[in-house]
């Protein structure tokens, strides 16, 4: 942005800022109840009642704690049947493998 943009920008925003807080003072009635719903709506989103959430994510969470709870196995390396020498080979061979 420009300087010019931004001033204009800025003298939109105080004539905003000027706007709401002269409807608050003049008229607090239209100016408080879309504030308190918007704060209902807010707090219902954040924390919704029990019967509305997801029930879903619920048993995932607990899912997830069970799977934490759980032993984890350790993996043991098993020898094969060949030789030394024969690995060796099989090595040298395959070197990109």
């Amino acid at each position: 942005m420009n300087s010019r943009q931004r001033m204009i920008f800025y003298v939109i925003l105080g004539l905003i800022a000027i706007g709401i807080v002269s409807s608050a003072f003049t008229n607090p009635g239209s100016f408080v109840i879309p504030l308190l719903v918007f704060g209902l709506v807010f707090y219902l989103y954040k924390f919704p009642p029990k019967k509305y959430r997801n029930r879903k994510y619920e048993k995932v969470v607990k899912f997830q704690k069970k799977q934490k709870k759980r032993r984890k196995h350790r993996f043991k390396v098993i020898d094969g049947n060949k030789n030394k020498d024969e690995k060796k080979d099989e090595e040298e061979t395959y070197p990109y493998h």
